[in-house]
């Protein structure tokens, strides 16, 4: 190969390497409006960016979705969401979904159009406890999202909708021993209870919600709970204990 060829070949990978680079960073940039503009609630800047940028990228550890299901923007979240953007994806630090980042925040508008979507409502975050959605809401207290999470579709889950319910994290925890793990928290504890949470399955350390209520010296929750027990349940000894210390 001449000096001349090679000198040719040389410019032209400069020009290649110049122009992919200009580019990265142009769309880097309009990756950077988008979440501002999604931070800022702007709808019209979101569409017209995501007409320039796939939504499904990742930004100091969330995608867009994850921000918009964080906000108190609807609009803006079903606006990704009909763009393609994943709501499933699990890329923060705690491997969170968006649907997760809705019910913490009690988003519950987010929540719907997350469900409508298909969002998997099933989903385990990936930190070393694996808490779902519906158990981020229950023990912040988020009345609607609850409600909203236990109403799901079939199509949102992988497991049957008892399970779901009563699914547990790795420490066996479920959504109801999260809700009473709560003060003042006795609607979310009743909607579970009439949702079919059981009050007597026991996580890891032994406990069940019935036993962690009588502990928290919760007696609107016990007294909740008796009225979703069965007979033969009720007269279990440590179960009989728990709701004769209720009645007193």
């Amino acid at each position: 190969m001449t000096r001349s060829l090679l000198r040719l070949v040389s410019v032209f990978l400069a020009v290649l390497f110049s122009t992919f680079a200009t580019s990265a960073q142009a769309q880097q940039e309009k990756q950077e409006a988008l979440m501002t503009a999604i931070k800022e609630g702007d709808i019209r800047a979101v569409q017209s960016l995501l007409g320039e940028v796939n939504p499904n990228f990742f930004f100091n550890g969330e995608t867009p979705l994850m921000r918009a299901a964080a906000k108190n923007f609807p609009q803006i979240t079903e606006e990704l969401l009909q763009r393609g953007a994943n709501p499933d994806a699990q890329v923060d630090g705690r491997g969170k979904t968006a649907l997760m980042f809705a019910a913490e925040k009690d988003r519950f508008g987010n929540i719907e159009k997350l469900l409508a979507y298909g969002a998997r409502a099933d989903l385990a975050d990936e930190s070393a406890v694996r808490k779902t959605a519906l158990m981020y809401a229950a023990k912040k207290g988020c009345v609607t999202s609850v409600t909203y999470l236990l109403n799901v579709d079939p199509r949102n889950l992988r497991i049957s909708r008892e399970d779901y319910i009563d699914m547990p994290d790795t420490n066996g925890s479920t959504a109801l021993y999260y809700a009473v793990t709560r003060e003042h928290n006795a609607n979310v504890v009743r909607i579970l209870l009439e949702a079919g949470a059981d009050p007597l399955q026991p996580a890891r350390n032994g406990k069940t919600p019935l036993a962690l209520a009588a502990e928290y010296h919760e007696t609107g929750y016990i007294q909740e709970m008796a009225k979703h027990l069965t007979e033969q349940e009720k007269a279990r000894p440590e179960v009989k204990r728990f709701l004769e210390e209720a009645a007193k």
